[in-house]
């Protein structure tokens, strides 16, 4: 493994590994209500698929005539425990889902994958806001989703 990779993955391991340190200490106060960023974030790239609500009835999902699992029931189907990174790395792409395509072509196009084809860390050369700009994203949609949980 070349040094270009192995330190992107430590970048992407610490930058994970705070996101879920982070919703350790604030996760179980944050989860009340979503705010209106993560909602329309949620509204504008996923709730076509996933509903509104996302209960899995949105009219994409509809018109191809498949059923998907409520995003609600994310904690209760983890043992009561929202699966923070699970959910984190299934919009970021290393956890696959069939239904979301590609890691090369995502149903939702590039917005979460922006400059992270290869996960390797900005160098001094390269600009750190695109990799913050995607990771907020990220976490936008992951916390939405621990608000909407249901027992």
């Amino acid at each position: 493994m070349d040094r270009t990779r192995l330190t992107g993955s430590v970048f992407w391991t610490a930058a994970l590994a705070t996101a879920l340190l982070t919703w350790a200490f604030v996760g179980p106060s944050v989860a009340q209500v979503p705010s209106a960023v993560q909602d329309a974030e949620f509204q504008q790239h996923c709730a076509a698929c996933h509903g509104s609500d996302g209960r899995g009835g949105g009219p994409v999902a509809e018109a191809m005539g498949v059923t998907l699992p409520s995003l609600t029931g994310l904690a209760r189907r983890n043992g009561g425990k929202f699966p923070f990174e699970r959910v984190y790395r299934t919009i970021d792409g290393t956890f696959p889902v069939k239904a979301h395509g590609t890691l090369e072509m995502p149903l939702w196009g590039q917005r979460y994958r922006v400059g992270l084809e290869t996960y390797e860390a900005p160098s001094p050369d390269r600009d750190r806001s695109e990799y913050r700009i995607v990771h907020g994203r990220i976490l936008e949609l992951v916390y939405f989703l621990a608000t909407i949980q249901e027992e």
